[in-house]
C-alpha cells in the first residue's frame, strides 16, 4: 500500500499564524500540533506533495495507479476536497 497526500494550502480568510500543520516534503512528513489540545504528531506518507503543488502534478504522479485500477487490480484513489 502506498498512500500520498497533498496539503492545501490556506484560504485567504485563514489565520498563518494558527495554522497546525507543517509539512516537508523532502521527509514526506506532516507535523500537525496545536498548543490548545496539546496535540503534537508527525506522521509520514509514501508521497507528499507541497501547498503550491498544482493538481497536473498530482494526477501525473498517480496516473499509473488509475491504470491498475481500470485493470481490474486492487486499487484505490480517494480524493477529498
Amino acid at each position: 500500500m502506498q498512500v500520498a497526500v497533498r496539503i492545501r494550502p490556506l484560504h485567504s480568510n485563514e489565520n498563518a499564524e494558527h495554522r497546525v500543520v507543517e509539512s516537508d516534503t523532502t521527509l514526506n512528513t506532516i507535523h500537525l500540533r496545536d498548543a490548545k489540545t496539546k496535540l503534537d504528531v508527525r506522521v509520514q506518507y509514501d508521497h507528499l506533495f507541497a501547498e503550491h503543488c498544482q493538481q497536473n502534478a498530482v494526477f501525473q504522479h498517480l496516473c499509473p495507479y488509475t491504470d491498475y485500477f481500470l485493470a481490474g487490480q486492487h486499487c484505490t484513489l480517494f480524493a477529498y476536497g
